[in-house]
């Protein structure tokens, strides 16, 4: 019988909290070992046994320190690498206001316009269509 060894890239869930024409993006920390110092989506890694919705919402708790509802459908958008799986819904309703509530992973948080993320050294490339997508279909 053959073993799967194949390593699998990490399942990730991440939110575009989006209000008022912004979107809240998180600075990591230049002390994190993956993507020091970039502006990325509020999020994080799917515990075993944890399902992306409900992941979703523990990790932005944390991070945020806001509730969200467990998204009852599909993401929004959808990232894969050969290191990351990662699933990006789009969040316009919370409950409590968005703070940094994990200094250790992020050295802050900002809401910006879509001209202002233009200039941010973003997390990854495809980031800012995702984000022009979601702020256009807010307007």
């Amino acid at each position: 019988m053959m073993m799967d060894n194949v390593e699998r890239p990490d399942e990730i869930v991440t939110a575009v909290l989006v209000g008022g024409g912004k979107v809240l993006l998180c600075l990591r920390s230049r002390e994190r070992r993956w993507f020091p110092g970039v502006w990325d989506f509020p999020g994080g890694h799917v515990e075993p046994g944890e399902s992306p919705n409900a992941a979703l919402v523990r990790e932005i708790r944390e991070e945020l320190a806001v509730v969200i509802f467990k998204p009852a459908r599909e993401p929004d958008h959808h990232l894969v690498t050969s290191d990351f799986d990662m699933k990006i819904w789009t969040v316009d309703k919370w409950e409590g206001t968005p703070t940094n509530a994990s200094p250790p992973e992020h050295d802050a948080i900002g809401w910006f316009t879509m001209s202002e993320s233009r200039s941010l050294h973003l997390a990854h490339e495809r980031y800012f269509s995702i984000i022009e997508t979601t702020l256009s279909r807010q307007a």
